[in-house]
C-alpha cells in the first residue's frame, strides 16, 4: 500500500470516529426518553414564551418541568435552558441559564426528558 492510500485510510477512519460523538455536548440520552419539537409563537416575560408543539395537541401542565430545551433556529441557535414550569401553551425556563433574549416569534426548538 502506498503512503498516499495509507494516509486517506487513516483520514477516512478518523472522519467515521469523529461522527459518531457529533453534537453540541457529551450528554448521552436515552433514546427512548421524550422529545417534542416546538415553535415561539408570542413572547412572554424574561424567562418564558408562548409555544406550540410540532407535533403533539398541547402540553400537559408542568409536563416539561425538569426538562432541557434546546433553541433549534435564530439568534439563540444551540442555547439551552432547563424548564421551570409549564402550561398547555407557556413555557417558562428556570433562571440560572440567563435570559431568553434574543429568542424569536417563529423560532425552533426542542424539550428533551433528560431525567
Amino acid at each position: 500500500m502506498n503512503v498516499a492510500r495509507m494516509m486517506l485510510a487513516v483520514l477516512a477512519a478518523a472522519l467515521l470516529a469523529c461522527a459518531a460523538h457529533a453534537g453540541h455536548d457529551d450528554v448521552k440520552v436515552d433514546p427512548a426518553l421524550k422529545r417534542v419539537p416546538g415553535k415561539v409563537i408570542a413572547l412572554g416575560s424574561v424567562y418564558s414564551f408562548e409555544a406550540k408543539p410540532l407535533r403533539a395537541p398541547a402540553y400537559a401542565p408542568n409536563e416539561l418541568r425538569g426538562w432541557r430545551l434546546t433553541v433549534l433556529g435564530g439568534e439563540r441557535f444551540g442555547a439551552a435552558f432547563e424548564v421551570e414550569s409549564n402550561t398547555e401553551s407557556r413555557i417558562t425556563v428556570a433562571p440560572a441559564a440567563g435570559p431568553l433574549s434574543g429568542l424569536a416569534v417563529g423560532d425552533l426548538f426542542i424539550v428533551e426528558q433528560v431525567k
